[in-house]
């Protein structure tokens, strides 16, 4: 056979001269090298070794090539020597003579050998023996020899044209044909054609040729199948192990480590006790290349498992004994990497990291590890990593990606993980260290977001993580992935939110929202802030429009501040260029004639736009005489009355006189009379009479007499224009102060009264704005009384000036003239306080807190310094000698010293506290004067004196007596509403409830809490200011205290006791103060107010009286809606239909009333109530988030239970009818209806879900149990129930859109609603079985396809269910879907991870039986192959398959051989080993098996 070397041979590569004793040839032998290699004619041959032609050659000039010459080589073999040469001649063996000797002559030149200018290969090294050359055959050996150095290589690694001398080759045989012509290639045959046709068509060319070329097949197949079949066992053995002493194991390994030392030598014997985490160290320590580290470690685990299989007996003992040798070998690794982790900044760390990472890697793909116990690790050592070792774990997540990603039960793991460290990550986005760390794993859920969705879908942590994906998606430029992440969002949100939470942004949570962001003004109220938020809810700024102005005049919320934060948006909104004017009349236009609205405060809106100039007056009139909304005929409308008063409210003073001609016109056709719209004759009145009063004598109250009457009847208008002439009135006296050389008493008490004139009147106005600007103007006063006034007066009225803007400049000139004025003049221990308070409200001034604190004690030792001077003794001594019978005694005793002891002092308290409660009301005002005098002389025996009276007297008078009391007390600071709460508690805790007492202690608390206006309280201006200053702190402070009060009262007011304390407590509670605060605290102390008016059904405040009217009054105070008057059935059917966004909480605590009065009698009626609630709710109005939702959401468990059972029952039931086909042929009208029908039921679901996670297991599992039978029957039915409008179309043109089955996604809605149920009970796993294996197989019905939204849904619910399979469920479940869904892997996604078989591998055994011929059944291949017989009668239609031979009509009766069902043969993974000896077996099996995949059957 003649080689080839430039075909299918790759580059040679040089080897190094082995020096080693080479086996010459004899002598007949030798002069075959005379014809220089037949198989390479032209070429010299120097033997060497037994190796063939090889040798030198000439490069055409006659001369040896210096590239391939052996001349001088040191280590010239002395094979082809003459005679009795040397082996270390010089001279090369040549035909013609040596090359001394050697003439020139003309020959063909050959090009020098490709095979010398190969790179150098090491060899190991090897000592040369020298000694006589061996020609016997006897003592050649059929091994160890090695190629030459220049011999050229094959793809695979064998050397081109080497033989070893065996004397049995047939070059070896020389004749005169060789000698002559050389060895050549076969002569190619000539009667070869390159078809078979001819030969076989006359075979086929019959009428039988069909079965003939099937039999052939079948023929074919069988002797396939036959040489594909090991018949022998294997011989394989693994290498034996020794004990070997340290140094030789240590030199074993390092032989192991290099590469060019070879295995053969190696495999005889392996080194007792390297196995474990040693094996392991020994490997990364000595460096060994990955390939060998794989080889020693299957050979020392084949020993380890073969040593198992000897100690223990067969069967399962032995297969849990493997288990745990590879469990624990597995876990020895884990530790091996982890160590190697724990070493970072070592020396060399990196290289030994690569090296761990890809010996690990290579044994794990070879399956040499416990592949799910090394997943689970990584996975948890991922989730528990901290930041400096997260680098490293995210190499390991993205190696073993494909492993990790191809089952859920992972999957889902892993994208957990990601979300939690970047979740923890989100609050140090700063640290530039972890950024590329944060970035990598942003990819990687980008990537599983994009490829693997499924592994995203998190229902139970999805709350938590959504934000994560949210900043993801915000981040990427990747349109792909935003949208990937956008469908993930969507998805998750079907199974872990409500149904009306799903969109992010919807019109209903979108007002909302907006007016809770209102609610939540405060007094760092930012109107940019305010408007940029308000902006984001909604798709247009119009839309802003009617919120503010709802929100601004619902009597549903209490604070005139609304008014100006309205107005204060409204003008920002104006600069976007909304149009004001026609949302103020859309508005307007659109509301109900019976609406919780207050039209005065939308003209005060109104009124303050006109004032700033934002608001086109002449624009709403023309508007408005355009559409015709006020003409004569329109007059009685609604909205016709609404705007005349609107009309009539606008402000005239800066107007052009065409636009309040034009005011006026619509005016006089509206038929009012001329005294309710010209006030020009009246205003003088009004100024002259408030101009009289201002300048009066100071007086003990500012009553509205005479003229001053007049004032309740003008309009918006009008009063508005007093206003302004009150700010310059202010402006003029201050003017008229300043003008003056000095302040004279008369002068600052003649300021004083007018600031007290102007600031009653604003307030009663509610103009702020004004009053604002009117405390501007007085805070340069020098006045300490002044300064006083006006600084309780910003804090009084801090939320309206907030509102308007003023709250932080005014405080700010408040704090710049008392630190002025702190330099100047000693200051009065009030106007610091007020000055203190102010500061810790506003908070912005909180430096300036510290110097108030030192200046208020500065001025208590001052004072303290004064009552101890000696000059001043005889306040005792005037106490003996005046009996106090008179007011001017009592003065007399006051000022007469400075010192009192505590006898004294007691004489005195006793005598003021007796004139306080016998005559109240002709003190003057004194009172309260009399009492800080008192406490001056001595604050801790004072305070002392007064707790024991008022513990004394609270509760024990009369209530209308607490009207002198607190007032007095109060605003002079002799007595604090906290003392009053406490003391009121302690006397609670120590009477009986139902004593008198008790309700008059808690009359006398609600007095001293709530600001009632019933009539004018005796005390001076200052103090009554003051006490109505500290019920609004305490109002806002302590609102849980005042909550807890009112439950008393109300409690207490439910008797049968008639006497005047009851009677008190009633009209108390029943006052519009009260009301007011209860409404202030529904929308700003929900909880608190639920959770102490206790409306549930073991609640025992009394269901009718007080409580029933209360509630009425705080949802219908003005009694349009004519609640009272319904009975409770048809007020709960009302509630649905008025319930809105703002009367929301009080709807919600009228209905739980209303359900707690029925509970009451029995619970049959509760269960009619709800049915009623029930049938309120179905027509009502329908939307993304019905309001009426917010109903039930507070209610009892026992209703909620009701209505989520009668939800279901109604769902089940539509269900049944349009899978029965009962229904006729609906109109698009009539399936708007159903699909809102089913769009409310569902949110009643998810809303009792909600506010009950939990119910009844024996419901739970019913309603579970009814939905998988529907389930069943919809797959039987085998048509889809739909509508004719669905499938039109619009279906096949865009799926995704109108693929939704609505019953069918409703059905599995409750499916999933009804697992969260499970979990938050922790029950429900045992269900999750039988209702997968109905969702699996839906999964796979035909008609499914049409619709990809629903089938998406399948696939989260059914991943939902499998989450929380233990694993021995999930294992058989696997087995048993897995059977009959092969090609989807959908399945062994979620119930994954499918165990690795080797399926292509069976162990066939023989079965002899005899021939029982059948008609009609024929033995397929299919049975002889062992496959199973399960689908026969599907393949019924297909044709016959030929019989084999042995069943043929005259084929060879009696036995034959037939084949069992393959079983599946397992590959030992440890023992597919190379074999490295030197014979081998007939049927060994340590080749690579996957030669055996073609022969796959």
């Amino acid at each position: 056979m003649t080689s080839n070397p430039t075909l299918g041979i790759q580059p040679p590569q040089q080897r190094a001269q082995p020096n080693a004793t080479h086996h010459s040839r004899t002598s007949s032998q030798a002069s075959r090298g005379t014809v220089g290699s037949a198989r390479n004619p032209g070429l010299s041959v120097a033997s060497s070794g037994g190796q063939r032609g090889v040798g030198t050659s000439d490069n055409g000039s006659g001369r040896p090539s210096p590239a391939t010459s052996n001349i001088d080589s040191p280590n010239r073999s002395a094979n082809g020597a003459r005679g009795g040469r040397q082996p270390n001649t010089t001279e090369a063996y040549h035909p013609h003579g040596t090359a001394s000797e050697r003439q020139p002559v003309a020959q063909i030149g050959f090009p020098p050998r490709p095979g010398l200018n190969a790179p150098q290969r090491e060899q190991p090294p090897s000592s040369a023996v020298i000694g006589p050359i061996i020609t016997s055959k006897s003592t050649v050996k059929s091994a160890s020899f090695e190629p030459p150095t220049a011999s050229l290589l094959y793809p695979g690694g064998k050397p081109a044209d080497y033989h070893p001398w065996t004397d049995n080759h047939i070059e070896d045989n020389l004749t005169e044909q060789t000698v002559k012509s050389g060895f050549l290639n076969k002569p190619p045959v000539t009667n070869e054609t390159n078809t078979a046709r001819p030969g076989l068509w006359q075979f086929f060319k019959n009428k039988p040729g069909l079965n003939t070329l099937s039999s052939l097949f079948v023929t074919v197949l069988e002797k396939r199948q036959a040489l594909g079949r090991l018949i022998g066992p294997s011989t394989f053995k693994p290498p034996p192990r020794v004990v070997l002493t340290t140094t030789k194991r240590d030199a074993w390994l390092a032989e192991l480590a290099n590469p060019a030392f070879p295995l053969r030598r190696l495999n005889r014997t392996i080194p007792y006790g390297i196995n474990g985490k040693i094996l392991l160290e020994q490997c990364l320590g000595k460096e060994i290349p990955t390939a060998r580290a794989v080889w020693l470690t299957k050979c020392i685990g084949s020993n380890e498992l073969r040593g198992l299989k000897r100690k223990v007996v067969t069967g399962a003992p032995g297969i849990s004994g493997e288990l745990k040798w590879i469990r624990e070998w597995t876990m020895h690794v884990e530790q091996f990497v982890d160590a190697t982790i724990n070493s970072c900044g070592g020396e060399s760390w990196k290289e030994k990291m690569q090296y761990v990472l890809r010996l690990v890697f290579h044994l794990f793909s070879e399956q040499l590890l416990d592949q799910e116990h090394y997943l689970d690790w990584i996975l948890s050592a991922f989730e528990t990593s901290n930041a400096e070792r997260m680098p490293m774990w995210l190499v390991h997540i993205q190696l073993y990606w494909n492993f990790l990603v191809t089952n859920r039960k992972r999957g889902r793991r892993l994208a957990e993980g990601l979300c939690a460290h970047l979740d923890a990550g989100l609050a140090t986005e700063d640290n530039d260290l972890l950024l590329p760390a944060r970035q990598r794993m942003e990819l990687l859920v980008a990537n599983l977001a994009v490829s693997h969705r499924g592994c995203l879908i998190l229902p139970k942590t999805w709350n938590r993580y959504e934000r994560v994906l949210q900043s993801i998606a915000k981040r990427s430029s990747n349109s792909a992935v935003r949208e990937a992440l956008r469908a993930i969002a969507k998805r998750n949100n079907r199974l872990s939110k409500p149904s009306w939470e799903q969109e992010s942004k919807s019109p209903s949570s979108s007002r909302r929202q907006a007016f809770a962001a209102l609610d939540a003004v405060g007094l760092d109220f930012s109107v940019n802030h305010t408007a940029s938020n308000l902006s984001d809810l909604f798709d247009s700024a119009q839309d802003i429009v009617p919120i503010l102005l709802q929100w601004s005049s619902t009597i549903y919320r209490h604070g005139p501040h609304r008014m100006y934060v309205a107005a204060r948006v409204l003008r920002r909104l104006k600069a976007m260029g909304v149009d004001l004017e026609m949302g103020v009349l859309e508005f307007l236009t659109s509301l109900p004639k019976t609406c919780a609205i207050d039209e005065s405060k939308i003209a005060r809106v109104v009124a303050e736009l006109v004032r700033s100039r934002h608001f086109a007056v002449g624009r709403l009139l023309q508007s408005m005489i355009a559409r015709d909304l006020v003409s004569g005929s329109d007059q009685d409308s609604p909205h016709a009355q609404r705007l005349i008063q609107l009309v009539l409210g606008i402000p005239t003073h800066d107007l052009p006189r065409h636009v309040v001609d034009l005011r006026q016109i619509i005016l006089d056709n509206s038929g009012l009379k001329a005294g309710q719209i010209d006030h020009g004759d009246i205003m003088e009145l009004v100024q002259d009479a408030i101009s009289e009063a201002m300048s009066a004598a100071p007086a003990l109250r500012f009553d509205l007499k005479g003229n001053l009457a007049r004032l309740d009847s003008m309009d918006l208008s009008g009063k508005l224009a007093i206003s302004l002439w009150l700010r310059q009135e202010i402006l003029d006296r201050m003017n008229a102060t300043k003008d003056a050389m000095s302040y004279s008493p008369s002068t600052q008490s003649s300021f004083v009264w007018a600031f007290y004139v102007a600031r009653d009147l604003l307030e009663r106005f509610e103009d702020f704005s004004i009053l604002a600007d009117v405390v501007g103007i007085c805070i340069p006063h020098d006045h300490v009384e002044v300064l006083t006034s006006v600084t309780d007066t910003i804090y009084h009225n801090s939320h309206c000036f907030a509102a308007i803007g003023a709250l932080k400049p005014l405080s700010a000139q408040v704090v710049e003239r008392y630190q002025s004025l702190r330099t100047e003049m000693p200051l009065e221990r009030s106007y610091l306080q007020s000055v203190a308070d102010l500061c810790i409200s506003v908070g912005d001034q909180s430096n300036i807190i510290p110097q108030l604190n030192h200046d208020i004690a500065r001025c208590d030792q001052r004072n303290a310094m004064a009552i101890c001077s000696p000059a001043s003794d005889n306040a005792v001594d005037m106490l003996n000698t005046t009996p106090m019978e008179s007011d001017e005694e009592i003065e007399r005793i006051l000022s007469s010293g400075t010192t009192m002891d505590e006898q004294s002092m007691s004489r005195v308290f006793i005598r003021l506290t007796a004139r306080l409660l016998e005559r109240p009301t002709d003190c003057g005002g004194h009172c309260g004067r009399w009492f800080s005098r008192l406490r001056s002389f001595d604050e801790t025996n004072f305070d002392g004196l007064m707790r024991q009276w008022v513990t004394s007297t609270i509760g024990g008078v009369p209530v209308e007596s607490y009207r002198q009391i607190f007032p007095s007390l109060v605003g002079s600071s002799c007595l604090s509403l906290s003392t009053i709460i406490q003391i009121a508690d302690e006397r609670v805790q120590s009477t009986s409830p139902d004593d008198s007492i008790t309700r008059g202690l808690e009359a006398a608390v609600l007095y001293a809490l709530l600001p009632f206006g019933d009539g004018e309280l005796p005390a001076t201006i200052p103090e009554v200011y003051k006490y109505r200053l500290e019920q609004r702190k305490v109002g806002h402070q302590s609102r849980d205290i005042i909550l807890k009060h009112v439950s008393c009262a109300i409690a207490l007011s439910g008797g049968e006791n008639t006497g005047d304390v009851s009677k008190a407590l009633q009209r108390m509670l029943l006052a519009p103060e009260t009301a007011s605060f209860l409404r202030d605290a529904a929308v700003h102390a929900g909880q608190a107010l639920f959770r102490e008016l206790d409306l549930s059904s073991k609640s025992t405040m009394p269901t009718t009286g007080v409580l029933r009217t209360l509630l009425v009054s705080l949802l219908d105070p003005t009694g349009e809606l004519g609640l009272s008057a319904l009975p409770p059935r048809q007020e709960l059917a009302q509630l649905v239909q008025i319930v809105d966004d703002l009367s929301l909480p009080f709807c919600q605590i009228e209905a739980q009333y209303l359900l707690r009065a029925g509970s009451a009698s029995n619970r049959e009626a509760t269960e009619k109530l709800a049915s009623v609630l029930f049938d309120a709710i179905l027509p009502a109005q329908d939307g993304d988030r019905p309001v009426w939702l917010g109903l039930i959401e507070f209610l009892d468990k026992t209703v909620l239970f009701r209505l989520r059972t009668l939800a279901e029952g109604r769902i089940l039931k539509l269900a049944s009818e349009q899978l029965a086909g009962s229904r006729t042929k609906e109109d698009s009208d009539q399936i708007k209806h159903s699909r809102s029908l089913l769009r409310k039921l569902l949110c009643v679901v998810d809303c009792t879900f909600a506010a009950a996670p939990t119910q009844p297991l024996t419901e739970n599992a019913n309603v579970v149990t009814e939905t998988l039978g529907l389930i069943r029957d919809i797959l039987s039915a085998n048509q889809l129930p739909t509508n004719e409008t669905e499938t039109e179309g619009t279906l096949q043109a865009k799926p995704t859109n109108h693929g939704v089955c609505p019953y069918f996604t409703a059905l599995l809605h409750l499916l999933a609603v009804h697992k969260k149920a499970g979990v938050a009970a922790k029950t429900g796993t045992s269900d999750s079985a039988p209702v997968l294996s109905v969702l699996l197989a839906l999964l796979h019905h035909s008609w499914l396809e049409a619709y990809p939204m629903t089938v998406e849904l399948v696939c989260d619910v059914s991943a939902q269910f499998a989450d929380d399979l233990p694993d021995e469920m999930r294992v058989h479940l696997l087995r048993s879907e897995i059977l009959k869904y092969k090609d989807d892997s959908r399945i062994a996604f979620l119930l994954g991870p499918v165990q690795q078989t080797e399926g292509w591998l069976g162990l066939v055994t023989t079965n002899t039986a005899p021939s029982i011929p059948q008609v009609g059944t024929p033995t397929t291949s299919a049975a002889r192959f062992g496959a199973s017989q399960p689908q026969m009668n599907a393949r019924a239609q297909l044709p016959a398959r030929p019989q084999p031979p042995a069943q043929r009509p005259g084929g060879q009766a009696g036995q034959q051989k037939s084949y069992n069902p393959p079983i599946p043969f397992p590959l030992r993974r440890w023992e597919l080993l190379p074999d490295q000896g030197s014979t081998t077996g007939g049927n060994d099996t340590s080749i690579s098996l996957s030669l055996f995949g073609a022969r796959k059957v």
